[in-house]
């Protein structure tokens, strides 16, 4: 934890619980006024990817964030063996992120949204709207 806090950026304000796990915190910028909450893991890609976290985003414990995959397209090569892709994690402004939500490569989360607790998000979700569910789907807009 130490070692991922002095690496990563982080904004005026913003609370990261000691338990929170940060690899690759080069990558990781995290705004001002944000908490991340106990047991997150911000995994940012494992050669360029990052992951931005706007203003006043919070997460619930649990939440599991990873700018990175394994390649799955090269048949009769272990799973352990093929190459990884990355892709950057983006989550704007005001997101609250509920407990247990998993958070894949390449995904953007929209200013103003809620993911219920325990979504996998495995595609962008637009701003102001709640969206849960595995994978996380629209709920409905906030008003």
């Amino acid at each position: 934890f130490v070692l991922g806090r002095k690496k990563a950026k982080i904004g005026k304000n913003s609370k990261v619980h000691p338990t929170v796990v940060l690899r690759q915190a080069e990558r990781i910028i995290i705004g001002d006024n944000c908490l991340i909450n106990h047991n997150n893991v911000l995994q940012a890609g494992k050669s360029i990817a990052k992951i931005t976290i706007g203003n006043y985003v919070q997460t619930g414990p649990n939440v599991l964030m990873f700018a990175f995959n394994h390649g799955i397209d090269k048949n009769g090569v272990p799973m352990i063996n093929q190459e990884y892709f990355d892709g950057d994690i983006k989550i704007e402004d005001d997101v609250w992120i509920g407990a247990g939500v998993i958070i894949n490569a390449g995904v953007t989360i929209g200013k103003g949204t809620i993911i219920a607790s325990g979504a996998v998000v495995t595609k962008d979700i637009p701003k102001n709207v709640i969206a849960g569910g595995v994978p996380a789907k629209v709920i409905k807009k906030r008003v």
